[in-house]
């Protein structure tokens, strides 16, 4: 039950933004209020729900990948950054993106739990990855974290800006694989240990 009143008032805010009303979203999950109340004491809960539902939903495939030790810097951030564009480029990611942006006068929390939900658990597991290979001597990386994070941004920051804005989105698979293997080739040359490309 929990999760079709969410999956409802996914589709209703997107529809309608963050201020549609309960009984929208009543209306659209076909329950009684007390139901829903029963579920989520208000809307901004109930908010937090479809935030990390699609979250969920968007990001599986960066959330379930495994950056094992003995993968290669050059294949897990190429791994990484392929989970992660299909990801956040992801029109369902892009919808959310543009609501939650609009709900933050309202809601204020909103953005600080999609970041958690989202970039922040990405980011840290890559910086993970990162300490591990720089504790073996395999990489040179005294700031894992900030390279995480100069990564993350590297990877989709303009691609991602230009598709929220709904400016030159129209990239094949192949484009975004040549980006991926530039940005990757930078980090992992900037990365290695004896100065060699890869």
């Amino acid at each position: 039950m929990k999760d079709s009143i969410v999956a409802a008032a996914r589709r209703v805010f997107l529809r309608e933004g963050y201020r549609a009303s309960i009984d929208a979203i009543i209306q659209e999950s076909g329950i009684a209020r007390q139901t829903l109340y029963n579920h989520f004491r208000d809307k901004r809960a109930l908010f937090a729900a479809v935030i990390e539902a699609a979250s969920f939903d968007t990001m599986k495939e960066l959330r379930t990948l495994q950056l094992a030790d003995d993968v290669s810097l050059d294949a897990a951030l190429r791994s990484y950054g392929e989970a992660y564009m299909q990801g956040m480029l992801h029109p369902d990611n892009l919808a959310m993106t543009r609501l939650i942006s609009e709900s933050i006068a309202d809601y204020p929390e909103a953005g600080r739990i999609a970041y958690e939900k989202g970039s922040e658990r990405s980011i840290a597991m890559l910086a993970a990855y990162l300490q591990a290979q720089h504790s073996r001597r395999l990489i040179r990386c005294p700031a894992p974290a900030l390279i995480a994070e100069s990564f993350y941004g590297a990877l989709v920051g303009p691609a991602r800006f230009r598709y929220l804005l709904g400016v030159n989105v129209k990239t094949s698979p192949a484009q975004r694989r040549r980006y991926i293997d530039e940005i990757v080739g930078l980090y992992v040359r900037g990365l290695s240990t004896n100065g060699n490309k890869r």
